[in-house]
């Protein structure tokens, strides 16, 4: 396979914008984790404080 410099270039150019794309996607699914980590501490904390005050979580099968 015969391929000019101009193209070789775009080529590379090309691969190099996929996997600065690839590595902030993969940034932006870390953050999205560590997000829904801290959501679901905080929220196992609002349960204990609940339960701490004798509150009673609801059911919602009844609606």
């Amino acid at each position: 396979m015969n391929v000019d410099k101009e193209s070789f270039a775009s080529l590379m150019g090309l691969k190099e914008q996929l996997k600065v794309k690839q590595e902030e996607e993969a940034r932006i699914a870390a953050e999205k984790e560590q997000k829904r980590k801290e959501a679901e501490a905080k929220a196992h904390e609002f349960e204990n404080a609940m339960k701490e005050l004798g509150v009673k979580k609801k059911n919602r099968q009844g609606r």
